[in-house]
Order: structure tokens, then sequence, then C-alpha cells
């Protein structure tokens, strides 16, 4: 492998990482021979065995499909000098308008960090999930808000001169993850945001693999620590006393937890959706205010039908969800594979699309998709489509107006 080999390209940590996330559980029942917490050792040998095989070789065909010429050996592109970097569609005066707005962005999303945790210090963690207060509805926005501050932040970065990022940045990172970890009992909504800074600081110094282990091993046991310290869910009967492996795997052991349940009542029980759970996702698209205004509380949903399904009706923990296991319950085995393997060719083909310098939204999808792929994989896709498309949304805005602001300021001149 060449020196400078890209450690993010769709061949490399993502595939890696799918991989694990679908496959560790069942290495475990084989290996170990014993439960998995909820995972009955029997189920190595069950249809759930089947069905996360399918999506995983979905995924990693779709990756090789999508890749086309830039493989895994691709250089991260040299850095070209300051004035060449920005010529594009976006140029330096509309990268000094992003970042403006993604400042402000960040500061209102600290602020409504703050009221985040008045709400819901002393809440058990998960408490509430099928509710609508105002802790469950502040969650999604500050995340989603946190990410899209961040992009606009990290992408503009280089183009304008900021050079390392500025320290009260990393400050701000700092006292959000600490809300997250300590008050909360959080800490995927910190995954994203970090990924996203990894991303475009390996655009500027290339680095291999090896270098970002120990970061990797960091973050495992940072998040093994914050497991360990907040109330586990129903999902996880024993955590306290399951060993080190055990714990690391309980969040990437909901995929397989979840297919099991499923492929026990579907369809033997229960019809494939058909489609219907991915037309939900659509209706419920829009902000929650917004669409239970215009549609009412969603029923229909991947992970709300699940929860009908298996009989799981506890409002303060939740089982998760995951990709292939809502492909399994639309379209059963042949959606487990066909439906990964569409997304897996996407996401590689949005690679091709990435810039050292980011000129336009479309360089900011694979970015932004490789920063939230460690959840979607674990979310239904209402949730993954929030998560894609809501920071590529407030990028666009703000480049928008950035745009616009230039060009009147231009005119005025």
């Amino acid at each position: 492998m060449r020196r400078n080999a890209d450690p993010l390209h769709p061949w490399a940590f993502p595939q890696l990482y799918v991989v694990y996330a679908l496959a560790a559980p069942w290495f475990f029942l084989v290996l170990a021979k014993r439960d998995l917490f909820r995972i009955p050792v029997t189920a190595a040998d069950g249809p759930a065995a089947l069905i996360i095989a399918l999506s995983a070789a979905g995924w990693l065909l779709g990756t090789v499909l999508g890749t086309n010429r830039r493989t895994l050996l691709d250089d991260v592109p040299e850095e070209k000098p300051q004035t060449e970097a920005v010529r594009g569609r976006w140029e330096l005066r509309h990268f000094r308008a992003m970042r403006q707005v993604g400042i402000v962005l960040f500061l209102i999303t600290l602020a409504l960090k703050a009221v985040q945790v008045a709400l819901g210090r002393g809440r058990a963690y998960g408490a509430g999930q099928t509710g609508s207060d105002l802790f469950v509805t502040l969650t999604p926005v500050v995340e989603g808000l946190f990410l899209a501050s961040v992009l606009l932040v990290v992408a503009t970065a280089a183009p304008i001169g900021k050079r390392p990022l500025p320290i009260w940045f990393f400050i701000g990172l700092a006292g959000y993850a600490g809300a997250s970890f300590l008050f909360l009992g959080s800490r995927g909504e910190v995954i994203a945001p970090a990924m996203l800074i990894v991303w475009f600081l390996t655009r500027r110094r290339p680095v291999s693999i090896v270098k970002l282990l120990p970061l990797g091993i960091a973050a495992v046991l940072i998040f093994n620590w914050v497991g360990d310290t907040r109330t586990q869910g129903e999902a996880a009967p024993g955590a306290a006393e399951a060993s080190a492996i055990e714990r690391s795997l309980l969040d990437t052991s909901s995929p397989y937890l979840v297919t099991m349940m499923l492929a026990e009542m579907v369809p033997s029980s229960i019809p494939h959706s058909g489609g219907q759970t991915y037309v939900e996702s659509a209706k419920y698209f829009l902000p929650g205010v917004v669409s239970r205004a215009l549609f009412g509380r969603p029923q229909e949903t991947a992970s709300l039908i699940f929860r009908d399904i298996v009989g799981y009706d506890n409002p303060n923990s939740g089982l998760g969800f995951s990709l292939p296991s809502e492909a399994y319950l639309n379209y059963g085995k042949l959606g487990a594979f066909g439906i990964p393997l569409v997304l897996g060719w996407a996401f590689a083909r949005s690679y091709r699309l990435t810039q050292r310098i980011p000129r336009r939204v479309a360089a900011l999808i694979y970015p932004v998709a490789l920063a939230i792929l460690p959840y979607g994989l674990r979310a239904d896709s209402l949730s993954q489509s929030k998560s894609l498309l809501y920071p590529l949304i407030f990028a666009a805005l703000a480049a928008a107006l950035a745009v616009r602001r230039a060009s009147d300021e231009q005119e005025e001149q």
C-alpha cells in the first residue's frame, strides 16, 4: 500500500467498520460459544446470520462496483497553492461567509445543549423514547445543528487559511462532548462530528490507517467508559458483569439482535412491508413539529413497526434498529442484499465527488455519509435520511446565502 493511501476510502475504514459491526456478534457467538446479552448462541445458525451475511455482501459488492478506477491505493490529492485551491464555484469570499454562518450555528448549538442538559439531567438514559416532550423534541435538533455547524467550520478552515482549527473550536467541542458524556450518558452524537474533523484534517495531511489506530482505540475506551456509567436498558441484561469485549459489542450487536427478532415473526406471522416504512420515512422527513402538524404522529416508521411486531412497549428503553433489518422487513432476503448493494454503490460513488478543498455541496456528501455511517447502520431510514440530508441542506443554504451576499457586495462596488 502506498504511503499516502487514503484510510477513509470506501474500501478502507468504512469497509472494515461495516464488516465488524455486522459480523462481530456472529464471530463472538461461534468462538465464545455463549450468549451475547439477548442474543442466544443458537442464533449463530439461525436465519439472522444469513440475512446479516447478505447485507454485508451487498454493501461490499456495492462499494466495489461504485468505486470504479479510484482504488484503495489512490493518494489523497496533494495540497495546492492557496490561490488555486479556492478556484471553482465557491470562492474565497464565499468560504468566509459560510464560516461565519457555521460559527453562529455552533454557538447556538452550544446554548441549546445547555438547555438540553438542564432538561435531561437526572433522566435515565433512553427514557421517554416514544414520547414527544421538549427534551425528546430538542435532541435531534441539537444533534443536527451541531453536525451542520461543525461541517461548515471545518470545511471552510483550509481555504481561508485557518490552520490548524482555532482553539476556541476545540474548547466548544470538548464542552459539548463533556455535557453529552457526563450529564446525558450519550455518546453516539459525538461520533459524526469527530469523523468530520478527521476527514478534513486528513485531506490536508495524508496519514495511514496505522497512525489512526491509537485514536480509534482511545475512542473505544472512552465510549465503553460512558456505557459503563450510564443506566443500561432491557436490551443489555447483565451488561455490568460483562467482559470488556462483550461491552464493546453492545451497540454493534443491535443489528443482529433486531434482525433475529424480526426473522422469528416475518414472514411467518407478519407479512413483509413492501416498502411501506420507506414511504413513511419520506412523509416524516420534515422536522418533527412540521411533519406531525401535517400528518399526525408517525405510526409506521420501521422502528415503530418493529416495536409492534415483537410486542416491545417499554417507552424508556429501546432495542435499536438497523439497515439490514429494515431492508429485510420490507423485501425479505432479496431486499437484505439489494438495498445495501444500492447504498454501498451510492456511498462509493460519492467518494469520487470529494475534493481536498470542497467547491460545491456535492463534495460534502461523502464526508457526511462517512460521519453518520456508525450511527446510520444502527438506525431506521427516517433517522438515516435526516442525519445525512439535514447537514447538507444547511450547508447548501449557507453557501447560497454566501454567494448571494458576495454578489450583492460586488454589485454595490
